[in-house]
């Protein structure tokens, strides 16, 4: 959609941009739908294919997710962030970082709708390994619970400003 829009001089009309779009649909299920699409598109030898905008509606009803609340929810009870073992005796790395973890974790709690902080913070700290959370804060491991409990504060906020 951005390409077209900065590109709008050269996709100046509905059918250029429909075949700008299914021009890129060449594997699976979108294949199978664009071809779909260019048979009913096309009637003796005149070719119809609507409007850009009807276009994308019928292509969101196929392959958008519909439902997102449930989607986000299973995200947040099985997304855990998986050890990468180095090779060269450093540190172990985690895919996704805490960084990209924290991000995506606070999408998909906006798409749950849970409001719910202990139950948030239940899948927030479900998916972050523990040996390794303390050490993402602090650079090391604390010796004792009240060095967390001092230094709960550095923990990124999982669910957010709300």
């Amino acid at each position: 959609m951005f390409y077209l829009a900065v590109n709008e001089e050269v996709y100046n009309t509905d059918a250029k941009k429909i075949a700008f779009a299914l021009s890129y649909m060449t594997e699976g299920p979108a294949l199978t739908w664009a071809t779909t699409f260019r048979h009913n598109a096309l009637v003796g030898s005149t070719i119809t294919m609507g409007t850009f905008t009807v276009f994308i509606a019928n292509f969101k009803t196929v392959f958008e997710h519909h439902d997102v609340k449930s989607n986000a929810i299973a995200w947040l009870s099985t997304k855990r962030m998986v050890k990468k073992p180095r090779k060269d005796g450093r540190r172990d790395e985690f895919s996704p970082s805490l960084t990209e973890y924290t991000s995506l974790f606070q999408n998909n709690v906006a798409m749950s709708t849970i409001d719910d902080k202990n139950v948030l913070i239940g899948y927030y700290s479900a998916g972050i390994p523990l040996p390794h959370a303390p050490y993402h804060v602090y650079g090391h491991h604390p010796h004792h619970h009240q060095q967390l409990v001092q230094k709960g504060h550095s923990f990124p906020d999982p669910v957010g400003s709300r």
